[in-house]
């Protein structure tokens, strides 16, 4: 950053209006990453053509994404310089003209000289008569501005050419989107010790990297798949608090669905802060224990795994579940997590599946026994050995995929066809004890 002793006398903006950027704002979060910030501001205006500079901005604007809505206002152009040195821009704009330098002359008062401003690079450089000298730290000399070049836009600062049909104090409403912006749903979980029921509660978490402090902003939250480019935000620390005892309700918004605060929020900037989106709801739910696999042409192999627990309900909490990770606990006497796994966004009614992890006592090993080809056709015979090392029978579903045209020659237990590429088995393993399973397809 350039170190230079610097000082205005007087700040003459010429054709610019200043604004705070801070008025009454309302954020909308998307989960993709990005805010849609809306601005209120009751600015004076003159009639016709003018510039309004808009400084404060966030960081992470994004100035081609901006709109300005407002009685009988036009919007011609925009102007906008990044964050940086705001003298920088300032001496830029006086590069090739004749600046004043001062120093104190030892008894209170300055001595005055003029000079020709050559460059602004790392430290100021100018032309004093017939030598070239540099304000670096070091130099008793200090630029004085009589005011500040019209030229010169601010670091961080959106200039906007406009044009308003009257004078006078105008209402207008500026829309923009910034980057570093999102929420996303975490869901937490309990799974009763019989595995029939899931508490289930959601909260929605909310990061802030736009490089701003947001003030008493009003937030609404958007699930669903927007399309858009932009990063993801960062987190830095985190605060929780709770918007409402009983949540949000979601309300559709075109092809989305909309969750609204009904407090306004001070958000700082690197700040992640979490708000209940969802109360504590029971939910019925099914548990149950699946091998299933993917087609391979194995002759011989065997294939030993564990089995995947699942637990699968349909959403009937009365409004959508977006996308995000659920979080799933025992209820029993030691604090246990069963497993953790992510869903998609979730319409009412849609039934959600989660695979929470590997059952250690339940296992099956897979081999294929015997291969035939006939022509195009082939036959493939396999065996399936389930081994339940528990003190109890436990039910496995057993999903095989199933390669091409394919037909059920024989097998030791009746199938369920799931699809076209896939059979299943419901199979009881008895305690300590094992199940077998063996099936001959044919294919083409």
């Amino acid at each position: 950053m350039m170190r230079i002793a610097m000082m205005v006398a007087g700040t003459v903006l010429m054709g610019v209006a200043w604004a705070d950027n801070h008025g009454k704002q309302a954020l909308t979060l998307y989960q993709s990453g990005a805010a849609l910030v809306a601005d209120t501001h009751d600015l004076p205006l003159d009639k016709g053509r003018q510039t309004l500079t808009l400084a404060s901005l966030p960081d992470r604007i994004r100035p081609e994404t901006f709109w300005l809505a407002g009685d009988g206002i036009e919007l011609l152009g925009s102007r906008y310089r990044d964050g940086g040195d705001d003298r920088a821009a300032m001496l830029a704009a006086l590069v090739g003209q004749t600046v004043t330098l001062r120093r104190a002359d030892g008894s209170g008062g300055d001595v005055t000289r003029e000079a020709t401003l050559l460059s602004v690079d790392s430290v100021p450089m100018v032309r004093v008569d017939d030598r070239v000298e540099w304000l670096d730290a070091e130099s008793p000399w200090r630029l004085a501005l009589d005011s500040v070049p019209d030229t010169a836009l601010p670091a961080g600062a959106l200039q906007l050419d406009i044009r308003a049909d009257e004078g006078g104090r105008q209402a207008l409403e500026m829309l923009y989107q910034v980057e570093g912006m999102s929420w996303r749903t975490e869901y937490v979980a309990s799974l009763d010790q019989d595995a029939e029921q899931l508490t289930l509660r959601a909260q929605a978490v909310i990061s802030n990297n736009a490089g701003t402090d947001w003030q008493q902003a009003q937030l609404a939250l958007i699930a669903g798949d927007v399309a858009r480019q932009g990063g993801q935000p960062k987190v830095m620390m985190m605060r929780s608090e709770s918007a409402a005892a009983d949540g949000m309700q979601a309300e559709q918004a075109a092809d989305y669905y909309r969750y609204e605060l009904d407090q306004a929020v001070t958000l700082a900037d690197g700040e992640q802060r979490s708000v209940l989106l969802m109360p504590e709801q029971r939910i019925e739910v099914e548990r149950e224990y699946r091998f299933e696999n993917g087609w391979q042409y194995l002759d011989g192999n065997r294939q030993r795994a564990h089995a995947g627990i699942r637990v699968g309900f349909e959403n009937t909490l009365g409004q959508p579940m977006p996308a995000g990770t659920i979080r799933v606990y025992g209820d029993g006497t030691t604090p246990l997590l069963i497993g953790e796994a992510g869903i998609g966004n979730t319409p009412v009614g849609a039934p959600v599946e989660l695979e929470l992890g590997r059952a250690f006592d339940i296992t099956a090993e897979r081999t294929t026994t015997d291969t035939q080809r006939d022509g195009q056709a082939r036959e493939i015979e396999r065996e399936l050995v389930i081994e339940n090392a528990r003190s109890e029978p436990v039910t496995v579903r057993v999903v095989e995929s199933m390669p091409g045209d394919w037909t059920m020659m024989s097998a030791s237990a009746d199938h369920e066809k799931v699809d076209a590429q896939r059979a299943a088995w419901s199979l009881e393993v008895p305690a300590e004890g094992e199940t077998r399973l063996t099936y001959r397809v044919r294919y083409r």
